[in-house]
């Protein structure tokens, strides 16, 4: 069995001396490994806030289909408003009341009437 050194000049034979990389070359490594690192870590960041966002717009549109689904869609609402507000347009709203001219007093009616 080969003996293990480390780097030294005595080891003179590739097959025992141990593979060393120049000490700029080394560093250079080194450097583009970390500028890669924090690439990929920005990367995944990024990715993940991607995801984060799709997970609340799913939900959004999950209460928007159950809200859906319980009261029925806004087409067939506006629809209905729609036919009410052709019957009602020669009447007065609701909270519009005509007193008489020689009435002495000002009445404000305040009171809500839901018909």
């Amino acid at each position: 069995m080969a003996s293990k050194c480390s780097y030294d000049s005595e080891c003179d034979s590739e097959k025992e001396r141990p593979f060393k990389m120049p000490a700029a070359l080394r560093l250079s490594t080194v450097k583009d490994l970390a500028s890669s690192n924090r690439r990929m870590e920005d990367e995944v960041d990024s990715l993940l806030q991607e995801l984060n966002d799709a997970y609340a717009t799913i939900e959004r549109l999950r209460r928007r289909i159950s809200a859906h689904q319980m009261f029925g869609s806004d087409s067939e609402d506006e629809d209905s408003d729609e036919e009410a507000e052709a019957q009602e347009e020669d009447t007065e709203p609701w909270f519009v009341d005509t007193f008489p001219a020689d009435a002495d007093e000002c009445v404000v009616d305040l009171t809500y009437d839901s018909d």
